[in-house]
């Protein structure tokens, strides 16, 4: 396998885990825990999960960073520059929404729920970032992948 067609399968298996991944916690996982054990227990276990769940985003980000930045070569400037911006736009979304709406979110969480309802929906729109970022990094994959030199052309 070459270099060249290891940094295209960490590209497509990064964008499609990273969108899967976050799919599946916002519209399955995260529905479900609340249906079945109720506000208080459901937010305890969300709040345990959203380590490895930031975890995958910063590292599928890093290697989309990667991609954008030095494996796709091949690319004109403007693809290269739209994969590098999304992986950025991942990252920025996914640090601030860790490092920053999170503790902000575990402070309030009981002592004012209005702020706390603030800054979950902030949350909410950072993840709705991420999502459509990955989305958007899955249906411009092929592409590249595909047809490489036609990439080279736009």
């Amino acid at each position: 396998m070459t270099m060249k067609c290891l940094w295209n399968q960490l590209l497509l298996w990064s964008s499609s885990l990273l969108l899967g991944g976050t799919v599946y916690f916002s519209f399955l996982m995260a529905p479900v825990l609340f249906r079945a054990f109720g506000r208080e227990e459901a937010g305890k276990i969300t709040t345990v999960l959203f380590d490895n769940y930031y975890l995958l985003a910063l590292a599928c980000g890093s290697v989309l960073l990667g991609c954008g930045l030095t494996a796709l070569r091949p690319l004109t400037l403007p693809r290269a520059a739209v994969l590098t911006g999304l992986a950025l736009l991942i990252l920025l979304c996914t640090a601030v929404a860790q490092f920053g709406l999170r503790p902000a979110m575990q402070e309030v969480r009981h002592t004012d729920p209005p702020r706390f309802r603030a800054l979950h929906g902030m949350s909410m729109v950072l993840n709705l970032l991420v999502m459509l970022s990955a989305g958007t990094t899955v249906a411009m994959a092929p592409g590249w992948i595909r047809n490489p030199k036609a990439a080279q052309h736009p």
